[in-house]
């Protein structure tokens, strides 16, 4: 069983974090239990940073001109 201590070691995030994400019903038996359950619930929120949204909006450009 993992606490939430070492899994925000090994995703090098604030143990607040994963708190938050124990609470909406992440598993903490194991870290590939905890990974899958967070790729799959966890909500991406949109980047707010103009060079970030400017870089992503260059990769899409990209990817649609290429062959």
């Amino acid at each position: 069983m993992l606490t939430v201590t070492e899994l925000a070691r090994a995703w090098r995030v604030s143990h607040q974090y994963v708190s938050k994400l124990a609470r909406k019903g992440m598993p903490l038996d194991s870290l590939e239990a905890a990974v899958e359950w967070r790729e799959s619930h966890a909500a991406s929120k949109a980047p707010t940073n103009p060079t970030r949204i400017a870089r992503i909006f260059d990769e899409e450009q990209d990817s649609t001109q290429d062959p």
